[in-house]
């Protein structure tokens, strides 16, 4: 899947999250039954995958509050986080409403 700033994802409504403690957090799909472990920046960044904003609008955020992010290399760890919590189906990419 091409991942662009356009793309707007949101969480899975089947997945569910527990914190494990201050530094992990619990990712479960039950549709394919794979658990992930994120980190509380990963939380950060899958919350605010609400189905308004785009891949772009959050990595501008996130790279505003994380400085480190701002760098080529953030770009591309912000993306490779997507792409994976994406084939793990914890995110999902809203479709766009085409009219006919």
């Amino acid at each position: 899947m091409k991942i662009s700033d356009d793309s707007v994802f949101v969480i899975n409504h089947v997945a569910t999250c527990r914190i494990e403690n201050k530094d992990s957090y619990t990712m479960y799909n039950p549709n394919t039954d794979v658990i992930t472990s994120i980190t509380p920046l990963g939380k950060n960044i899958m919350d605010l995958f609400n189905g308004e904003s785009t891949t772009g609008e959050v990595y501008t955020l996130i790279s505003s509050v994380y400085q480190e992010f701002a760098l080529d290399e953030g770009k591309r760890l912000f993306l490779n986080f997507i792409k994976e919590v994406t084939d793990r189906g914890l995110l999902t990419e809203k479709l766009k409403k085409v009219n006919v």
